[in-house]
């Protein structure tokens, strides 16, 4: 809308700047009288050079052609220099061309220049904006999407992890007792925790050591697993297991 009302001022500008109505001249060489009426008896007001730039005001105010020195036409009222007369239409001429065009809107023409680059800057400006604008919006409507999707799929994942954890909780009460499952859930540890329970509430150890004496099985089972500064293998948590039931733990 601005840039709209910008033109719009500029092209009126422009338009009251620039002179398009016909421009005409002296064309005597002796110079060419201005009277105060139309005929060669009204009193002279002034003489105008040749070529002096004149305004004409009235091609007919006279409709009965004469013939002075030679030419035969009309007298006309015209004006020069805030003068205005009547002279002899056959000693006035048409000044045209391009040139004569541009030497008499010479600072028109210089503001229409500098008005048309500023037209052209501020037209880029526009659109550039306009095009940052649409890519910042494109980019909200992006953003606001993945947002939603991430959402959903959080909230779908977050679903069937409860589904499996419901699931996994059923299987454990099946087999080891309410009480137990909800513990091995928690990734709880206690005495007397079976083999098979402490492998579904920490799951495979990093490190397993045997010693196997008479009748006695007693396993070591280690967990968390890291290098330290030296580059050696340790680990946080040792479990004794002895004959399938968990016996001792220690953090180590």
């Amino acid at each position: 809308m601005k840039l709209k009302l910008l033109s719009f001022c500029i092209a009126a500008m422009l338009t009251s700047c620039l002179r398009f109505d016909p421009d005409y001249a002296v064309d005597a060489d002796s110079g060419l009288y201005i009277r105060s009426g139309p005929g060669i008896g009204y009193p002279t007001l002034t003489l105008l050079p040749n070529g002096t730039d004149i305004s004409v005001l009235d091609w007919n105010a006279n409709g009965v052609p004469e013939t002075l020195y030679g030419k035969t036409g009309n007298w006309i009222k015209v004006r020069s220099s805030n003068i205005e007369g009547w002279t002899f239409a056959p000693f006035v001429v048409l000044r045209s061309g391009i040139f004569h065009f541009i030497y008499r809107n010479f600072l028109g023409l210089a503001f229409y220049f500098v008005a048309l680059v500023l037209v052209v800057k501020l037209t880029r400006s526009y659109f550039r904006k306009q095009r940052i604008r649409a890519h910042d919006e494109h980019t909200r409507i992006a953003g606001e999407r993945r947002k939603k999707l991430a959402a959903e799929q959080a909230e779908i994942a977050g679903q069937l992890r409860e589904q499996k954890q419901a699931e996994r909780l059923a299987a454990l009460t099946a087999k080891f007792g309410e009480t137990d499952a909800l513990r091995i859930i928690d990734c709880e540890l206690w005495m007397g925790m079976t083999q098979e329970m402490i492998l579904e509430s920490w799951g495979s150890p990093d490190h397993t050591e045997l010693n196997i004496k008479p009748e006695i099985r007693i396993e070591y089972w280690y967990f968390g697993a890291f290098q330290n500064n030296r580059g050696n293998t340790k680990y946080k948590n040792l479990l004794t297991v002895k004959n399938g039931v968990l016996e001792g733990y220690q953090d180590l």
